[in-house]
């Protein structure tokens, strides 16, 4: 009986062909049940427009930039600073580093003259526990 030598293994490529198949597949089902989730979301619904409204503007139209927790888009309100182009970026529970992030981000598109960053105190608590602050 003579022996193959070939390299070629059909079965590892079949494993790795469902594997990478199961993969693909659980990130479009699992992308697709967030989309769904986030959408029925109120809040992230209401997130996500007004960040794709941000991103839609023109390149240096905002003068005036608000960045924080709830406390921020519920005190500063873009309509009250009619002398400026404002707009507000902020979030509930929006942590300091995610509004580091989002304002780094914002500056990528956006030159405005002013920032304001609010920072809600509870945020800086390293034992902040969402559960908890309810």
């Amino acid at each position: 009986m003579q022996r193959r030598l070939s390299t070629f293994n059909f079965k590892w490529l079949l494993r790795t062909g469902a594997f990478c198949l199961l993969v693909v597949l659980c990130t479009v089902l699992g992308g697709q049940c967030y989309k769904d989730v986030a959408s029925a979301n109120g809040i992230n619904a209401f997130t996500k427009q007004r960040y794709d409204d941000f991103y839609a503007l023109p390149a240096e139209n905002v003068d005036l930039l608000f960045c924080g927790s709830s406390h921020s888009y519920c005190t500063f309100d873009p309509a009250n600073f009619p002398d400026y182009s404002a707009y507000q970026l902020g979030t509930p529970l929006q942590h300091p580093d995610t509004s580091y992030y989002a304002l780094c981000d914002a500056l990528e598109h956006q030159s405005p003259d002013i920032v304001v960053l609010e920072v809600y105190w509870d945020m800086l608590d390293d034992d902040f526990d969402l559960q908890r602050s309810l």
